[in-house]
């Protein structure tokens, strides 16, 4: 650099000297003019090329010397004298050429300090750099964790992308400095430290949330609500969901009468194969008592239809254990009834417990109703009581029968409760029977006994098996007089 400078103090015919503060000052004698030359701290200068070589006059040397070249061509003008052919090592790089001749360099320097096009690399433009590499690494940590990772590659890209292009155009077009190296080095390092971040936490997350769930839900629901954890709020909440009960009948007394081995595994059949049936109709399995089965649909994914669902389940519960007990019969001699109790309301879900031991499960008096209304059944001899509620959200794709109001114990309000008979599609033959059931009960409930008794009996005749039919004859033959108070409502004084 110190050639280019000399030249051109010699052809400005100035005297050069240092400003002290990291530039180059270059001033004539009488101090009336100066240009400053701007200088790295190492007193380097930052070479602004022009392009490849040759963008300056070349003239071979013998010629000058031979007279060759015209004198007009070379007058007030800086000539450089050097060699360019390769073989004598004096071959340099820039940012446009790999081979370009060393004396150009000095040439290019010289043109640099005589139009005054610097490269410029102050301060302001590293707090430039610094603070966009702030903004890089804060925008990338946001895109890591708000987008799908592939996305985040993507905008990061582009975005690298447009910097690239944008420092490049600032260097080439305005001789200005951006440093884009440690930028960019950031940024790809912030984002691939984000994803294996994401990956480590997120499959920490998911498998936490696969162990636990996987223990309610089918396999098929557990993935739906990996794929959106948005959708799944594990703190407690009020939902309008459908919660089931479902027991077996005489299984106390099949207890006492097996030994432990075989009533572990007929309990444990039973249960794989209700659980099943539940999981497959998009259920949530609440818990196993005894013999005894809770579990509820509508949550933790939202289930539109959850009383349909409940209910198509109920009906293939009853047609799975015909079949069990079928083979039962054929190995163990053995057979079981089965009793569900359904109901639709607004209950809490979410996990109970305690900070040690806790669970996924429902809460509140509709809970306890669904539970009652298993009950229901042992006091009707039917095996599927549902509440209006449930019947009403199945809509028409089950047939029901009004089977009774009812007062159960614990609940000021009577409940209105129906026998889940079969889906609508499967009416069952000689539906005269239901007619006449549902005569008889219109009867019961005005209090005309005589004409209800005759309702019931035609009922019987019809259908000789009809549980309910029977149940309100022994009533009527208690009840000799109309209370009263007679609404209607049966109180029931047991669970």
């Amino acid at each position: 650099g110190s050639l280019a400078t000399w030249a051109t103090a010699r052809y400005l015919d100035v005297v050069p000297a240092l400003t002290g503060e990291g530039g180059l000052r270059i001033q004539d004698r009488e101090r009336q003019g100066r240009m400053e030359v701007p200088l790295l701290p190492n007193g380097s200068f930052l070479v602004r090329y022009h392009g490849g070589p040759h963008k300056f006059p070349y003239y071979e040397f013998a010629d000058v010397v031979n007279g060759k070249v015209a004198k007009e061509l070379l007058q007030g003008k800086i000539i450089f004298v050097g060699v360019t052919a390769q073989g004598l090592k004096d071959i340099r790089a820039n940012p446009f050429a790999r081979d370009y001749p060393g004396v150009e360099v000095h040439a290019t320097m010289a043109s640099n300090i005589l139009s005054r096009h610097f490269m410029q690399k102050d301060q302001r433009y590293f707090l430039f750099g610094y603070g966009f590499l702030l903004a890089l690494c804060l925008s990338m940590s946001w895109l890591v964790r708000r987008l799908h990772p592939l996305l985040a590659f993507l905008l990061t890209v582009v975005l690298l992308t447009v910097f690239q292009v944008c420092a490049q155009k600032f260097f080439f077009e305005k001789g200005i400095v951006i440093p884009t190296l440690l930028p960019t080095f950031s940024c790809v390092t912030m984002l691939f430290a984000g994803v294996l971040y994401r990956y480590f936490t997120e499959a920490k997350e998911k498998e936490l949330v696969r162990t636990a769930f996987s223990r309610y839900v089918s396999g098929p629901v557990v993935e739906e609500i990996l794929k959106d954890q948005s959708k799944l709020r594990l703190g407690g909440q009020k939902k309008e969901l459908t919660v089931m009960f479902c027991d077996l009948v005489g299984f106390t007394t099949l207890s006492e009468q097996m030994d432990a081995a075989t009533l572990t595994q007929l309990l444990n059949e039973y249960f794989t194969r209700m659980t099943g049936i539940i999981l497959r109709n998009k259920g949530t399995l609440d818990k196993y008592m005894g013999d005894a089965v809770m579990c509820f649909w509508g949550a933790p994914l939202d289930l539109p239809d959850h009383a349909t669902h409940a209910c198509q389940t109920a009906l293939e519960m009853v047609q799975e254990l015909e079949a069990l007990n079928r083979e039962w019969l054929e190995k163990h001699k053995i057979s079981l009834g089965m009793r569900i109790g359904l109901h639709t309301g607004t209950m809490a879900v979410g996990n109970m417990g305690s900070d040690q031991v806790f669970s996924y499960t429902v809460m509140g008096d509709n809970v306890n109703l669904a539970s009652r209304l298993e009950g229901v059944n042992n006091v009707y001899g039917t095996k599927i009581a549902v509440s209006a509620a449930t019947a009403a959200a199945a809509g028409p794709n089950f047939l029901f029968r009004p089977l009774d109001r009812v007062q159960v114990k614990g609940r000021h309000e009577a409940v209105e409760v129906l026998e889940l008979l079969a889906a609508a599609t499967h009416r069952p033959e000689h539906e005269e029977w239901l007619h006449a059931f549902s005569q008889g009960l219109e009867r019961y409930r005005e209090g005309k006994w005589d004409e209800a008794r005759a309702a019931f009996g035609t009922c019987l005749a019809l259908k000789a098996d009809d549980a309910p039919s029977k149940v309100f004859l022994e009533r009527l033959n208690e009840l000799r007089e109309r209370p009263k108070d007679w609404d209607g409502i049966w109180k029931l004084s047991s669970k």
